[in-house]
């Protein structure tokens, strides 16, 4: 085992029982630069798994595994396609999942011939489109790139790629490339050895070097390439004669799925709060991730974990519909089905003019939009409304800013230029629900909208159905109404001569009550 627990201990800073020293959390980071001192965070409690990344004592990223769900991104099936869907040029595959996956006929994997090697059973075409290589009942080997929301199944990729600590062997693309944050002599370094240990190995396959493999040695990626195509390979035998729908290949679980894909070069501390996941992670460190064994240490402190580092508060703040900025303006970002969008406020401004005070809050805004996309797992189409600039020059620095920020983030990111109406629409790949839909429900009172029926609203509602019911039926029993408080008040009070007028035109008493434990919008008749 590397280390004993005690030497593991005495790296980890001590939180006192009466708040102690604890780590700041700032609400954004100055051009999206990633600190040294970046650390991984792991809270484990038996209803959940919190893993979050720290970068210069900023949250960074939260990642949740609740009890009964874990990941599947990563996972490999031999799928059957259900059905096509033309219209959104997509198949739908059984997967053994409650719902089928969605694969795009645009898919690359689709049409790879190479795919045939696979087994007779997967066609392929290089010369006709996707939806023509596919057809109902055919089965095909696909891996989920994204795990399912709560409205859709999980997202498919017939584009395989097996992951491991250093590299994702992509047995279907030959290419070798390299992650586009490492940069040069690294970049030039890993994609030579590479591609040397592919030929030294006659494989045809491709592969991407990770961020993760910025030290790693030629032993190291040697050892991670035998590992990857030897789970290559066991895929391989079990596809012919696979009954769909079959998983072929499982990821690891998401806990140790995490230490591998988040523990960069730039993680310096790994803290575990619970001494059994300690020891699994120092034991498969052993095994697999022997360069991660001095970074894992143990917290065993009165406090517990998220609140000795003060991610607590921080994570409150990630879901919030208002972010303040460094100066006095703010962000509102609001959800939609079809994007998000960002609104940038000045507040008020000490600049001795209207276009220095766009200018300086636009910066503050592109400097912390992209983390705020990072930490709330914000995918999709994002639309940013930034406050109007005159001057071309301040559009490209804001620009230069928001782009820079966005280099830490390990989701692809596009952000397009000023549209004519000052607006920035941004392209970014999610994987996992956004942090808002993991931890917040649709409001049953608004149905998502975000506001209420106000109580005027609702009287004029109550009033109009008591026409329509009883029309034509003048003269007879009282009607009782229960209604909300501020509804009941509006009724005995600035709207009580229009229901005295309903009243009399009905012929029938009505009587208001108010019930506490009702909405605005409800009421009912009796």
């Amino acid at each position: 085992m590397p280390g004993s627990e005690e030497q593991h201990r005495a790296h980890l800073p001590r939180s006192s029982s009466d708040g102690g020293p604890r780590a700041a959390i700032p609400t954004s980071a100055a051009d999206g630069e990633v600190a040294a001192d970046d650390q991984l965070l792991i809270e484990v409690n038996p209803f959940e798994t919190r893993i979050a990344v720290l970068g210069g004592g900023e949250l960074r990223e939260l990642h949740l595994a609740r009890s009964g769900f874990d990941s599947l991104v990563g996972n490999v099936y031999v799928g059957e396609v259900q059905r096509l869907a033309p219209g959104l040029q997509a198949a739908f595959v059984d997967v053994g999942l409650p719902r089928p996956g969605l694969l795009g006929l645009d898919d690359p994997g689709i049409s790879a011939a190479r795919n045939t090697t696979l087994g007779q059973w997967q066609t392929a075409s290089t010369q006709r489109g996707g939806d023509a290589c596919l057809h109902q009942g055919q089965r095909l080997l696909v891996q989920v790139a994204k795990d399912a929301t709560k409205s859709k199944g999980v997202r498919l990729t017939a584009d395989i790629g097996i992951a491991g600590r250093h590299l994702v062997l992509t047995p279907f693309d030959g290419a070798v490339s390299v992650s586009r944050r490492l940069d040069e002599p690294a970049h030039t370094r890993l994609k030579r050895l590479a591609e040397a240990a592919l030929r030294q190995r006659g494989q045809d396959c491709g592969c991407i070097v990770r961020t993760a493999a910025l030290a790693a040695s030629e032993a190291q990626l040697e050892a991670d390439l035998e590992f990857l195509l030897g789970r290559w390979n066991d895929i391989r035998r079990q596809c012919p004669t696979a009954v769909a729908p079959t998983l072929v290949h499982q990821e690891m679980p998401t806990l140790l799925r995490a230490v591998r894909d988040l523990a960069g070069p730039a993680i310096d501390n790994i803290v575990v709060d619970d001494a059994p996941t300690w020891h699994r992670l120092c034991d498969a460190a052993r095994r697999w991730l022997p360069e991660l064994s001095a970074t894992l240490h143990r917290h065993d402190g009165p406090m517990p974990l998220f609140d000795a580092y003060g991610v607590e508060p921080a994570i409150a703040r990630a879901v919030a519909r208002s972010v303040p900025l460094p100066g006095r303006g703010y962000l509102v970002i609001e959800h939609t089905e079809a994007m998000t969008t960002i609104d940038v406020n000045s507040g008020v401004g000490d600049a001795p003019s209207m276009e220095d005070t766009a200018f300086a809050t636009n910066r503050q805004a592109a400097a912390v939009i992209p983390g705020q996309l990072r930490l709330r797992n914000i995918g999709g189409i994002v639309v940013v409304d930034f406050i109007d600039m005159a001057e071309a020059a301040h559009r490209d620095e804001v620009l230069r800013v928001l782009r820079r920020a966005a280099a830490a983030d390990r989701a692809p990111f596009r952000a397009s230029g000023f549209s004519p109406l000052g607006l920035v629409e941004i392209s970014r790949r999610r994987r996992r629900e956004s942090l808002l839909g993991q931890v917040c429900e649709r409001c049953p009172a608004c149905a998502g909208r975000g506001c209420l029926k106000s109580a005027q609203s609702a009287c004029y509602d109550l009033l109009r159905t008591l026409r329509r019911r009883y029309a034509g039926s003048a003269g007879g029993e009282p009607v009782e109404v229960r209604v909300a408080e501020t509804v009941a008040a509006r009724l005995h009070g600035e709207d009580a001569r229009h229901l005295a007028a309903i009243s009399h035109a009905l012929g029938r008493t009505i009587r208001v009550r108010a019930d506490a434990g009702r909405r605005v919008d409800q009421f009912d008749l009796e």
